[in-house]
């Protein structure tokens, strides 16, 4: 992440929801027609060329509904399509839904399905697929990104109707998350589905070396060509961000994530650089569910005690930004009214709300840190800064690819350091953090107030008529501090020239339509 190679952690954000960028392709009435379309293969791309990336970690799982990690996305999107996809900038556009509309009371969304399209095992993809994906996903991670639907009509054989059991502005970009992936309908009950992917993709695993490499073949019948860039891609897992980086200049990969004190040694090697801004935010998680972390006041007090400008110098070198809400200035889910200075950098005035409160000194917590990318210098950072305000953090270090399932799943640990990857709908990831049901939540603590406030902002309606809603959410949460930020890195491609059609996403996970390599 981006600057965070970090962003690909299997971080703190584990799957459920989605949340990068305000799309009109949430407001009632639209239909997925609008936006910016995805970006297509440059015509000088080398159509039996290889690509090589590398990534920082490996699928949890190859099947979406067991998925545990938005950042799996960056391997499942090659395969399997979804049913909306994203433009870099976050806005929803056609995938397999041609187009889409709410009903005028907002109680259900239409989708029109793209016709002629056919699974990698010759499946076709039809409206009973899409349903029997949607109702497979329900169950499966995406519960609560799909919580709002409470059940899916086959009005034609390319037609859906989803209907609500609860505001569903926020679906249309729910589906181009990993909630809106198509699986072929004869995969779905292979115990293998999770090692051999079946989806209606770019490109064909070929080959799956388990946290190593992935290889992909292009799929030649794909709806889309222009979007398929190269004949082979390789998806090259290296957790070690001195290990990518020697991958990269010694061209053993193509392109890959770096972070920001790899960016003169790249432009010195003739590298080119891919910069921009993400949803990806680094954050403290708490479990608000142990002792003391359901008080507002002891929330305040470790904000109070986090110096987020040392961090972002010292660790993000200044390629970043700063905020107590959990979307960057500049989005249009920042209130960029809100006053933050109600919660400053303040050690002393920490230690007096820890006491107003009750907290012993010396109170300790447990932190799950993933052992890839900037976690540990940032858990090392926080750590020190609030063991000066008499709260000690035990860190421990977690698998990167496990870092998920140990703190959602399992609820081990007090609190998590990583990074939090952004969703496709700025309500997906104020519903994932901050109400009850979802996995996201451990412990499920919340408030009546931020449960009512996430359910106003999750109508339909355009960026214009729900970004009040939303602003107050956020402010909210802002004000009960359920959940500190730490920095906005920003997202960070290093690539050599040949490289033709890279972005950045706002989503903070590369989707390398149109990505290949020139001919040497």
């Amino acid at each position: 992440m981006l600057s965070l190679g970090a962003a690909a952690c299997g971080g703190d954000d584990d799957d459920n929801a989605s949340g990068t960028g305000g799309s009109d392709s949430t407001e009632a009435g639209a239909t997925g027609s609008g936006g910016s379309a995805e970006p297509s293969a440059a015509g000088d791309l080398d159509p039996n060329g290889t690509f090589r990336f590398a990534y920082s970690v490996g699928p949890s799982s190859f099947d979406p509904a067991k998925a545990s990690s938005s950042f799996d996305n960056v391997a499942l999107f090659l395969t399997y399509d979804r049913l909306v996809h994203l433009s870099p900038e976050g806005e929803g556009v056609p995938g397999l839904a041609e187009s889409w509309e709410f009903s005028a009371d907002g109680k259900s969304l239409t989708m029109h399905l793209r016709s002629g399209v056919k699974f990698h095992d010759g499946t076709p993809f039809d409206a009973a697929a899409a349903k029997a994906n949607l109702e497979r996903n329900k169950a499966g991670t995406s519960v609560g990104d799909l919580a709002p639907v409470g059940s899916i009509d086959v009005v034609d054989p390319m037609t859906i109707k989803l209907n609500f059991v609860a505001p569903g502005g926020a679906i249309p970009l729910i589906l181009s998350d990993r909630a809106g992936a198509m699986v072929s309908p004869k995969a779905m009950s292979d115990p293998g589905l999770d090692l051999k992917p079946v989806g209606a993709g770019m490109y064909k695993v070929t080959n799956y070396q388990k946290d190593a490499k992935i290889t992909y073949e292009r799929n030649p019948d794909y709806w889309d060509p222009d979007a398929v860039g190269a004949q082979t891609f390789e998806l090259v897992i290296l957790p070690d961000n001195v290990a990518a980086f020697n991958a990269i200049q010694s061209h053993q990969v193509d392109s890959g994530l770096i972070v920001p004190s790899q960016v003169g040694e790249a432009e010195s090697a003739g590298l080119e650089i891919t910069e921009g801004p993400t949803l990806a935010v680094f954050h403290l998680q708490l479990n608000r569910s142990k002792p003391y972390l359901d008080d507002t006041r002891v929330r305040r007090a470790i904000s109070m005690a986090i110096d987020r400008q040392a961090l972002l110098d010292g660790i993000g070198l200044g390629r970043g930004a700063i905020t107590l809400q959990h979307f960057p200035p500049g989005y249009w889910a920042h209130d960029d009214s809100l006053n933050e200075d109600e919660i400053p950098f303040d050690p002393e005035g920490a230690k007096a709300l820890l006491k107003e409160a009750g907290v012993p000194d010396g109170q300790q917590y447990s932190v799950i840190v993933p052992t890839t990318n900037v976690y540990p210098q940032l858990a090392e950072a926080v750590k020190d800064m609030l063991a000066d305000v008499g709260i000690n953090l035990k860190l421990v270090p977690t698998d990167p690819v496990q870092t998920a399932p140990v703190f959602y799943v399992q609820s081990q640990g007090d609190m998590l350091v990583s990074v939090w990857g952004g969703r496709h709908d700025p309500a997906q990831t104020l519903s994932l953090l901050f109400t009850k049901g979802p996995i996201q939540n451990p412990g499920g603590q919340t408030t009546p107030e931020v449960t009512d406030l996430i359910a106003k902002a999750s109508a339909p309606g355009t960026i214009e008529e729900r970004t009040p809603a939303i602003h107050a959410a956020v402010d909210q949460v802002v004000k009960e501090e359920l959940n500190p930020t730490l920095y906005f890195p920003t997202g960070l491609f290093a690539s050599w020239p040949n490289v033709k059609g890279l972005h950045i996403y706002t989503s903070a996970k590369p989707e390398f339509r149109g990505v290949g390599v020139t001919a040497d």
